[in-house]
């Protein structure tokens, strides 16, 4: 049989805001970067030295040599202490390198053959390796970039003796070298559009699989809670039922003896306490048949049947509002379960001498149970956690009702979720979707 330290579970880490589109795990990603870098610097000067070879430009080699060696001493001296730095300035340092590629591609073509280089390819190459690392606002001031340095080529002279301006061109060069500017620049817009929708799909697979990862957690964390609960049921009902023999005994015995009249209260008080043990182990035992039954209720009724097994102490401080009246098909007994350990919690955060409140609303998807009350609120580092099982913070608490609470509205498509009021006091929510608990009109 599961113990209760098989259940709890660590409480899920998310993060706010909007993801980074990759992951860095150190030296990994960091490797594959200086890999892409040496790959992009190694295809730059094989297709320079094509382009002075096969076109006979005249090619300022000399400087482009000492800037492709740059690019190569840089990615060593830079990339190998990135390595051994930070979550946060990972990223930095290799975007910093990857946005000087595009700056020093661009003095390359300047001194070797401008526009009409093939390695002018390689913007596009650091656009997408930009897109895929960094993404987001990012993506298009990195297309903007690339497109300007691009296009300043058509316009600047070389640096190469007898290169001149393409844009000096004329005839069908000209429009040659328009059509290469144009198809450029369209090129980019659609590089970085299409990487921008894919992240945004891939932001929004993640997030269904982060609720996917957590719905199987608590799914989990029940199954366990239920196996539990089912041994110790089966564990308690022999003992309790030899308790149960011996008072039973005791009371036909006391019937035929002169036994003070307080005596006799006890052992009265002791057995119907026995009929509640029996309930509750009833309650526990997924065996059964009273376990889980869907009922047909209407809101008031619901309410009533609340506040009546509610302690004569704590009925007189609720006061109860029912927004639309109406029938649902509920599973009573859990959700009565899950509404009374709410409405406990909130008169013991309460002063003895402030009331709470309940609340019933239908919105225009859900159905919603608010219970409101008057204490001092939630720690702001406790929300998040409020709900697992076996958390409370309360010293005698153990989470159980909040979570059977959450429970019940997570098979149901709902969510229990806790908040601090502005005036003060916490407000505690349980909604269900009406598309699940409706009762048709033909049924009420």
């Amino acid at each position: 049989m599961p113990t209760a330290a098989d259940v709890i579970q660590p409480p899920a880490q998310t993060t706010g805001g909007r993801n980074n589109t990759v992951q860095w795990h150190g030296r990994l990603n960091l490797d594959s970067v200086a890999m892409f870098r040496y790959a992009v610097i190694g295809g730059q000067s094989l297709i320079v030295l094509a382009s002075w070879f096969i076109s006979g430009w005249q090619v300022f080699y000399f400087p482009v040599v000492l800037i492709l060696a740059f690019e190569g001493i840089e990615n060593v001296v830079l990339l190998i202490p990135a390595r051994t730095r930070s979550f946060m300035q990972a990223p930095a340092a290799v975007g910093i390198l990857l946005l000087s590629d595009i700056v020093l591609l661009t003095v390359i073509l300047l001194f070797s053959g401008d526009a009409m280089n093939p390695s002018t390819i390689f913007y596009l190459v650091e656009l997408v390796a930009i897109a895929v690392l960094w993404g987001g606002i990012w993506t298009w001031f990195t297309a903007g970039m690339c497109m300007c340095c691009y296009g300043m080529l058509f316009f600047l002279p070389g640096m190469a003796a007898g290169n001149t301006p393409p844009s000096m061109g004329s005839g069908d060069m000209r429009l040659h070298l328009i059509g290469m500017l144009v198809c450029f620049v369209i090129a980019a817009i659609c590089i970085a559009s299409l990487i921008t929708l894919l992240q945004r799909d891939q932001h929004r697979l993640n997030c269904e699989l982060a609720e996917i990862r957590d719905k199987t957690r608590r799914m989990e964390a029940f199954t366990s809670l239920t196996a539990l609960a089912a041994g110790a049921a089966h564990d308690l009902a022999t003992p309790l039922s030899t308790i149960a023999v011996a008072v039973g005994e005791m009371s036909h015995e006391m019937q035929q003896l002169a036994i003070p009249a307080h005596l006799a209260a006890d052992v009265e008080l002791i057995q119907s306490q026995i009929d509640r043990c029996r309930s509750i182990l009833d309650q526990m035992n997924p065996t059964g048949h009273d376990q889980r039954p869907i009922e047909n209720i209407e809101l008031t009724e619901l309410i009533h049947t609340l506040i009546e097994n509610l302690p004569s102490e704590f009925a007189h401080r609720v006061l109860t509002f029912i927004g639309e009246d109406g029938k649902y098909r509920l599973p009573v007994r859990r959700l009565l379960q899950g509404l009374t350990a709410m409405v406990h919690n909130a008169i013991e955060a309460s002063p003895p001498d402030r009331v709470v409140e309940i609340h019933t609303r239908r919105s225009a998807h859900n159905l919603i149970f608010s219970i409101i009350d008057s204490g001092t609120g939630v720690p702001a580092g406790v929300v998040d956690r409020v709900g697992e099982p076996f958390f409370s913070t309360k010293p005698t608490g153990r989470g159980m009702g909040l979570f059977l609470a959450r429970q019940l509205a997570f098979q149901y498509g709902g969510r229990l979720t806790l908040t601090n009021r502005l005036g003060g006091g916490a407000l505690a929510e349980l909604e269900f979707p009406l598309t699940q608990i409706m009762v048709p009109h033909d049924a009420q």
